[in-house]
């Protein structure tokens, strides 16, 4: 499967930062992934970023290698789906000093666990929630966890609307931000949750499209207020 974002981002204010930014700041993010999958229970992905900044003119991001082994299935009557899987991600210098990437430093490793359930009525899903947590640790700084709960649910055969949620807790011992000087979210005590929603409009044969926005609603020692809009086009290797 191929799956490819363009995503949008901006924030004015920074908790705890000093001193603020004196304007808002604009990103982008462009986001390739490539996954496949082994047999019935492996699941390997890559994914390369690029991104735009105001401290960072356009260019690499970072690049991670993700896998993932399905314990239970939900659709081969086990009573949920459990997967787990490890990621590592490596971050290029600039990103890691820039407080518009969310890394913590530049080899980052997260140990990743997800769970979820289809509902249905008919041989297709008509609903269906997953949550994913990840415990990670880079090659500096402290330990983080995150998270993304989601519940979806089809309008008609073809389109799909889904609400997220996305926490992400770092425990670093810095609670001042400083982005002239900023070394990686490693080592700040930084929370934030972000609320969103997703449209999806399926192709079929020729895969989906997505539009998302998501709104900041908490943060502490971290970008305050973020907006994020995302455009997303997702392409099966297999109609099967």
């Amino acid at each position: 499967m191929f799956n490819s974002d363009v995503a949008y981002y901006s924030y004015r204010y920074i908790n705890g930062a000093d001193p603020q930014p004196r304007y808002t700041y604009r990103n982008y993010l462009t986001t390739e992934a490539l996954s496949f999958t082994l047999g019935d229970s492996f699941q390997a992905e890559l994914e390369l970023e690029m991104a735009v900044t105001p401290r960072q003119p356009y260019g690499f991001r970072s690049f991670a290698m993700q896998g993932k082994y399905l314990i239970l299935d939900d659709i081969q009557g086990d009573p949920v789906s459990l997967a787990a899987g490890v990621s590592l991600r490596e971050v290029g210098s600039k990103s890691v000093r820039d407080v518009s990437s969310p890394y913590a430093s530049y080899f980052n490793t997260e140990a990743i666990f997800s769970v979820g359930k289809e509902f249905t009525k008919t041989s297709d899903w008509t609903t269906r929630g997953y949550l994913t947590g990840a415990i990670g640790i880079a090659n500096k700084g402290s330990a983080w966890n995150r998270f993304d709960a989601v519940f979806e649910g089809k309008i008609a055969r073809a389109h799909t609307l889904k609400g997220f949620l996305l926490g992400y807790f770092g425990y670093g011992s810095e609670t001042r931000v400083n982005p002239n000087a900023f070394k990686g979210w490693g080592y700040v005590g930084h929370k934030s949750l972000d609320l969103g929603v997703q449209y999806k409009y399926q192709f079929f044969l020729w895969g989906e499209i997505g539009l998302s926005y998501a709104y900041r609603v908490f943060a502490r020692f971290y970008p305050d207020g973020q907006q994020t809009a995302v455009i997303s086009y997702t392409l099966p290797f297999s109609p099967f």
